[in-house]
């Protein structure tokens, strides 16, 4: 299990293992949400997406890995792709600013396997 403090906030992640889990859970300190609607269990590496909400830009980091084959799809609540594209560095951005004010979802696939799904809210 590797554990890691970000902005106050400590994040765990197991490491070895390829179950898949479905979480619910909510992280909220100082106006900063992170929601996990699915994720696999005992990823070998950390994805996050922030800052949640987001009114600009939403920064996708990969830690302890290599961004390779790893790509996000964003969709609006009603299950439209708004966007999609190659992971290409270990942070990258997606510009929120043109969408509405509202919620999002953010699915980070490797390999057209979903790895994790983030709830995201833009102001």
């Amino acid at each position: 299990m590797l554990s890691f403090t970000l902005f106050g906030i400590v994040m765990v992640c197991q490491l070895f293992s390829q179950e898949t889990v479905v979480t619910g859970h909510d992280l909220r300190q100082s106006g900063l949400v992170i929601r996990e609607i699915k994720t696999l269990k005992g990823l070998p590496y950390c994805i996050e997406a922030r800052p949640n909400p987001t009114n600009d830009l939403l920064l996708i980091e990969l830690t302890h890995t290599e961004a390779r084959e790893f790509q996000y799809v964003l969709y609006d609540m009603n299950g439209k792709v708004l966007e999609q594209e190659e992971l290409t560095s270990k942070v990258s951005a997606i510009p929120m600013k043109n969408h509405p004010s509202g919620l999002y979802l953010l699915k980070i696939m490797k390999q057209d396997q979903e790895i994790k799904t983030f709830e995201i809210v833009k102001h």
